[in-house]
């Protein structure tokens, strides 16, 4: 579990955050065109995966969670 709360401070958080602000600066223009509809979609995911780690150490996983599937 050490491990995985490594991965999670020093992979997905840093990953997250970067991305986030790019989601935060396109999110207005969602509705302009369906291309930035779906770049935010896939940002979101990014955005999110911290989570998924989290629900990863806690359940005891072995595999470490891919944000894209």
């Amino acid at each position: 579990r050490i491990i995985w709360a490594l991965m999670l401070v020093f992979l997905s958080y840093p990953v997250s955050w970067f991305f986030a602000f790019w989601w935060v600066l396109i999110i207005p223009f969602e509705t302009a065109h369906p291309l930035i509809k779906t770049a935010t979609e896939f940002l979101e995911k990014l955005i999110s995966w911290p989570r998924l780690v989290g629900q990863a150490i806690i359940q005891g996983e072995s595999t470490f969670p891919n944000p894209l599937a």
